[in-house]
């Protein structure tokens, strides 16, 4: 599989981000390097324009969080935030079945099993604190869902899964009122982690 330029150049930015919160040195030859990719990303035909290496401010993670654990919130905003706090693709966390839930007396364990992620590096499972904002907020979703005999805790597979994911997607675009790139909350997510001194290899893994 070939990456395309945007797809690399947010790759790079992501690498550049963690080098500067271990405090590793930029060289000349990274800058040059972001150039080069910013310079194919403006070569390459798109209908988006959006930056990817753009991350979210503290102003718009708040109206993210704020819209996710309103009381009419939408299932489709609740997953954009769920993937930015965990540093997941928004897609990802979207095929999160009510089966792939484990509740332990401290933390919530989710195993990814769908996704854009587990098709390069196979399954893998993210522990959450059950005492913590997210870990409740997730909990709950998975409650409701299995209440509802859903298999999937933030989509309805009513239009069939690949294009419900779409429409969901849309959905996040739709409820935000600033321009949100989706690969933004992934990347955000990572550099959130990364300044509260996650371990690399946790991070790249």
């Amino acid at each position: 599989m070939e990456w395309g330029p945007r797809t690399c150049l947010s790759y790079w930015g992501a690498v550049l981000t963690l080098c500067r919160w271990l405090s590793i040195q930029a060289t000349p030859s990274d800058a040059a390097m972001t150039r080069l990719w910013r310079a194919r990303v403006d070569a390459a035909p798109t209908w988006d324009h959006e930056d990817p290496s753009q991350l979210l401010s503290p102003a718009e993670i708040s109206i993210l969080e704020a819209a996710a654990l309103g009381r009419q919130h939408c299932t489709a905003v609740r997953a954009a935030w769920v993937a930015c706090l965990l540093g997941q693709h928004l897609g990802d966390v979207l095929r999160l079945c009510v089966s792939e839930f484990y509740i332990f007396p401290e933390a919530l364990a989710i195993t990814f099993l769908e996704g854009k992620t587990t098709r390069t590096r196979g399954p893998y499972t993210l522990h959450v604190p059950l005492n913590s904002r997210l870990g409740q907020a997730m909990w709950y979703d998975a409650r409701v869902a299995a209440a509802h005999r859903q298999e999937y805790i933030y989509l309805s597979t009513v239009q069939g899964q690949a294009q419900s994911v779409i429409h969901a997607e849309r959905e996040v675009h739709l409820r935000m009122p600033f321009a949100l790139d989706l690969r933004s909350l992934r990347r955000t997510g990572l550099s959130r982690l990364a300044q509260s001194g996650t371990p690399l290899e946790v991070l790249l893994n």
